[in-house]
């Protein structure tokens, strides 16, 4: 069995998830307030797919940044299993295989991305 690049964007997201996971707890559980131990608590009874819908609008910047980017880790992973990988979310074209390779968690092309920014 050969490792094409969707095994190795899968390998990577993975362990870009985890990380971020950890990333995100290990945060959460240094806040100085309340706030923090209450969510953490929330997230730990939830698996991480549901932590986007579960933090909306409870986050400050840098927690705000993390949880957009396990987003787009989940996005791509949920891609994964559907064999939609690398196919850009706005036009639906493939997305060039560097864009994926730079960042494998990339939605669009480097066409749409222009437009959409």
């Amino acid at each position: 069995m050969s490792i094409t690049p969707q095994i190795v964007a899968k390998q990577r997201l993975v362990a870009e998830l985890s990380e971020l996971e950890q990333q995100i707890k290990a945060e959460l559980r240094s806040e100085q307030h309340q706030l923090g131990t209450e969510l953490l608590m929330v997230l730990e009874q939830h698996l991480v797919s549901f932590w986007p819908d579960l933090t909306k609008g409870r986050l400050y910047w840098p927690l705000q940044k993390s949880m957009s980017r396990l987003e787009a880790v989940l996005a791509a992973l949920s891609q994964l299993e559907l064999n939609m990988y690398g196919v850009c979310a706005d036009c639906e074209k493939n997305i060039e295989p560097e864009r994926l390779l730079h960042d494998p968690a990339t939605q669009r092309c480097s066409r749409c991305q222009s437009l959409f920014k």
